[in-house]
């Protein structure tokens, strides 16, 4: 419910209810990947890149012990344009946490040649 609520909130572009609805959700269960994946995103809105590194990186070491692979290489590429780009953030890396986002919320299939 929060994870959903969260995301409503990033497309209104209501960034700071988004965080907190992502940090309800993950009260309630920590390894929710969409609850670090929403709330990193949102940072990013807000500039809080370093912030948002921690929701990304937890986000994949979540991915990686739920061996969820289809959307490493998504949230890789946002993890890592996010460490480049902190202070000037661009629209490649809003682009590729879009894009992971669209993954992860919509459930999407994988990428040819990604196993599970």
């Amino acid at each position: 419910m929060y994870t959903n609520r969260a995301l409503c909130y990033l497309k209104l572009g209501q960034f700071s209810e988004a965080i907190e609805d992502c940090q309800q959700a993950l009260l309630v269960d920590p390894g929710l990947v969409k609850g670090n994946f929403f709330m990193g995103q949102a940072l990013v809105e807000l500039g809080k890149f370093d912030d948002a590194l921690v929701c990304l990186k937890t986000g994949l070491l979540l991915l990686m012990s739920q061996n969820i692979t289809y959307i490493f290489p998504h949230l890789v590429t946002a993890h890592e344009l996010t460490k480049q780009q902190r202070r000037n953030f661009g629209e490649d890396i809003t682009s590729a946490i879009r894009y992971a986002k669209k993954m992860v919320s919509t459930g999407e299939p994988r990428l040819s040649g990604m196993a599970n």
